[in-house]
């Protein structure tokens, strides 16, 4: 036993020297990315390892990245020559150093004896040698790095298709629908309905009720989105709102025309918000975390919340929508920025409104006032904008002009001040300075405005302070009439706290001095996986309590959404109940609700609401609403010219287009694509997904599409594929002996287009066992051949280096190039003897 356990031991041994051999013997090339300073350097270098401790660098290829000139002497070490304008002679220790068939290798670690840092990421494959910007070509390196990036960024350019927004005469509207049958005392109908789609090269609008026996209502607005000097811009013409930040008060809603700043970068001031939705949605208005009101979208689809206080530009208004099928939609609602505007640029703005008329919106109160303004808007400095215009109005009775100018000044985030001075008769005046420290706000308010002949002062001063959790907040205000000599003054307190699945928001008002009544509120929103419920308390403290209790419950549960809601007000000793029940189908949603008051009266009502294109009704039907989305028409095609145009080529089937937060309606009409409902108001980014042609050969001429439209836009859209090819080869390199050379990687190719009478020219660099491949080519001809730079400089002789590459003799799209051999050139000695 003791004799054939040493026996075990040498030939474990012998087997192991069998199959790992000598580790002398084993080498491994690795190809990095090579940086110097953080920068990149074009192409590779070729390092060496024995253990994956130790790395290599061929001496040649130290020479030329390091920019000097130093010769190894492998017998005995010797390092030698110029580096950096400095002579070297060192003698290097083993391990810094080693030679195979005839190639010299140095030690990266070489470059610590000349006080030079580096760091290899071997998992990531790159060596970052850190110089200091001490290499004597480091301002060619920023060169070669800028045009670099510039090439990245033309390509990247170049395979990007731009579609910019358009408007066409007449286009599909995407249309709405909402019909509810009720019966009360008998039989109705309520009805509601918008649609968008172009028309007359604008985008439309148009929101339409009905109930039994009454008259339509709604709205329409033709509008467009433009461009100023690069700034974007709108016009609207329809039924449009006065915004409250004017000096005259003559009207709320008329048929007007606008010109100005697009919503999404105007400095105007909204204090109300207001809309249309589908009846029996729920409308939740949240301030940051905590719910500060919440109502239910009446018969007519409309909804409006007021008295929003944008002064904080800390603080961030939502709508939260829950819809009759139960989806929830997230509108942020933008407060006053200067986005879209850089300094030294201006913006005309003009606005007019005739309030006696409207296309949908009439009143039963007639009016014959009118209102127009125009004013610009100038950017300073990122700090200060300035503004000045011209209100005119008219009463009925009498013209009144009033020229305002406008200052606002903003320290980044934290402090902001706005002056407005206008005179009418009067001096008018509105002054606003918020500032902001750590979590705490303060708000200071002082206006002169005037009403008719009436002249109205008020004061403001508040304090707010914003926690994670908590809120509070508390503001004492103050205000006088002179045409009624009514002096009103009041103190209001806020105090919120919310959580992950609750918020409650206390109000209360205390009414000093003046006809208004004290009034206290709580408002509370709790969530959890059994649905969502709202709270509303209020009471107003006149001679007699006036109370108002509203409560809101919603649950989604296996496709039914349930809602109920109850209200009570003691004023009028009215209680009224609702509860609803809704199912989505895939097509459309249905609902039915009853509603009961304490005074007897009894609502049944049945409920369907669907949205549908009008260019395939049937195919698009839908339970959530297209209004805001567009239609992208695509189709991808075989471009058989290279020249990216469509010129019924054959269609290749199956392409998409995808991107992120996108779910339209997809439907095929004469072999092309229509996606239905994408939301691209705004510059969209897609992706061209071509897994289904299951051809690596077909490629997009565009991966990515980059679209712009509208509501009730279309876009059409072709997607060139081009056929590419692929040529493959060897490259053979042998040494002085005539043996072939295990390594023979990075060796530089050119590839020649000869198609066009201007030369295309491609690089590319072999492998490290010398096959390369050279993809993305072109159907035509080409010419092959190996750097004769490289050949000059590495003294070779060349077989099979001048090669014409035709695409027609490819088999299955790849074309497989004749051996090159690379072989060391005849001494100069003997090349002069021959």
């Amino acid at each position: 036993m003791k004799r054939i356990i040493p026996l075990i031991i040498c030939s474990l041994l012998s087997f192991s020297t069998a199959i790992y051999g000598n580790s002398e013997d084993f080498i491994d090339y690795l190809f990095v990315d090579l940086k110097i300073d953080d920068r990149q350097i074009s192409g590779e270098i070729e390092l060496i390892t024995r253990d994956y401790i130790n790395f290599y660098l061929p001496i040649e290829q130290f020479n030329h990245y390091l920019s000097c000139n130093l010769i190894l002497n492998t017998e005995d070490g010797r390092l030698s020559g110029n580096f950096w304008k400095e002579e070297i002679d060192i003698l290097l220790e083993d391990g810094f150093f080693f030679e195979e068939s005839g190639d010299k290798y140095i030690s990266i670690n070489t470059l610590k004896l000349f006080s030079i840092d580096f760091n290899l990421n071997h998992p990531k494959q790159w060596l970052n040698i850190t110089t200091n910007d001490r290499h004597p070509k480091t301002k060619e390196i920023i060169t070669q790095q800028r045009k670099k990036l510039i090439q990245v960024i033309n390509e990247r350019n170049s395979s990007l298709l731009v579609k910019e927004n358009e408007y066409q005469l007449f286009t599909p509207p995407n249309i709405d629908v909402n019909l509810s049958l009720q019966n009360q005392d008998n039989f109705g109908y309520q009805m509601y309905s918008q649609l968008t789609q172009d028309a007359l090269y604008h985008q439309a609008n148009i929101k339409v009720s009905k109930n039994d026996g009454d008259n339509y209502r709604g709205e329409a607005i033709l509008s467009r989105k433009l461009r100023s000097n690069g700034i974007p811009m709108t016009y609207n013409f329809g039924d449009m709102s006065l915004s409250q930040s004017v000096f005259s008060e003559v009207g709320s809603k008329g048929l007007g025309f606008y010109f100005g700043q697009d919503n999404r970068s105007s400095q105007k001031l909204q204090e109300n918000v207001s809309g249309y939705a589908l009846p029996g949605t729920e409308a939740a208005l949240f301030l940051d975390d905590f719910l500060v009101n919440f109502t239910r979208v009446g018969s007519d689809g409309y909804y409006e919340f007021n008295d929003l206080n944008l002064k904080n530009d800390k603080s961030t208004y939502r709508i939260v929508f829950t819809h009759p099928d139960g989806t929830k939609e997230v509108r942020e609602i933008s407060q006053p920025n200067w986005q879209g505007l850089r300094a030294d640029q201006w913006t005309p703005e003009f606005i007019f409104i005739d309030f006696s008329k409207g296309f949908l919106n009439s009143s039963t109160v007639k009016s014959e006032k009118k209102f127009a303004m125009a004013n610009a808007t100038y950017v300073y400095n990122e700090h200060t904008l300035l503004r000045g215009g011209t209100e005119w109005s008219y009463n009925g009775q009498e013209h009144n002009l009033l020229p305002f100018t406008d200052l606002e000044w903003r320290n980044t985030k934290d402090s902001s001040f706005t002056a407005k001075l206008g005179y009418s008769d009067q001096l008018l005046y509105e002054a606003k300075y918020n500032t902001k420290i750590n979590n705490h706000s303060l708000h200071i308010k002082k206006d002169q405005r005037g009403v008719e002949t009436q002249l109205i002062n008020s004061n403001l001063i508040g304090y707010e302070y914003t926690g994670d959790k908590f809120k509070f907040g508390t503001t004492y205000f103050e205000s006088s009439n002179s045409g009624l000599n009514v002096n009103e003054r009041g103190v209001e307190t806020k105090l919120g706290y919310s959580s992950n699945n609750h918020s409650h928001y206390f109000n209360w008002r205390h009414q000093i001095t003046g006809a208004g009544a004290d009034k206290a509120s709580l408002i509370s929103s709790y969530s959890s996986t059994l649905g969502s419920l709202n709270v509303s308390i209020s009471r107003t403290f006149l001679e007699k309590h006036s109370d108002q209790v509203t409560l809101s419950y919603n649950s989604f549960w296996r496709g039914y959404h349930l809602s109920s809601s109850i209200r009570h007000t003691t004023e009028n000793k009215d209680t009224t109940t609702n509860y609803r029940l809704s199912k989505s189908l895939d097509n459309l949603t249905i609902g039915a609700s009853i509603s009961h008051k304490s005074n007897g009266d009894l609502f049944a009502n049945l409920n369907l609401s669907l949205s549908l294109n009008s260019s395939a009704p049937l195919k698009t039907l839908r339970n959530s609403s297209y209004t805001r989305g567009s239609v992208i028409k695509h189709w991808a095609f075989l471009d058989e010219n290279y020249n990216g145009t469509w010129e019924e080529e054959p269609i290749l089937e199956g392409v998409k287009l995808t991107a992120q937060q996108q779910n339209p309606k997809e439907i095929k009409i004469k072999n092309k694509s229509h996606l239905i409902g994408i939301n691209s108001y705004e510059p969209t980014i897609f992706y061209v997904d071509a897994e289904s042609l299951d051809n690596p050969f077909l490629l997009p001429m565009y991966p990515r599409v980059k679209l712009e439209s509208h509501p009730g836009g279309v876009l059409d859209v072709a997607l060139p594929f081009h056929k590419m090819f692929e040529v493959e080869g060897e490259v053979f390199l042998f040494n002085q002996l005539g043996e072939k050379k295990n390594h023979t990687g990075y060796i530089p190719l050119e590839i020649i287009s000869l198609n066009t009478n201007k030369e295309d020219f491609k690089k590319v660099h072999t492998e490290q066992d010398g096959f390369f491949i050279i993809d993305k080519l072109q159907s035509g001809i080409y010419r092959l051949k190996v750097s004769e730079q490289y050949l000059k400089n590495n003294d070779l002789d060349c077989s099979g280096c001048d090669q014409i590459i035709d695409t027609l003799l490819a088999e299955d799209h790849i074309f497989f190039s004749e051996p090159i051999t690379l072989t060391p050139g005849k001494p100069k000695q003997a090349q002069a003897k021959s």
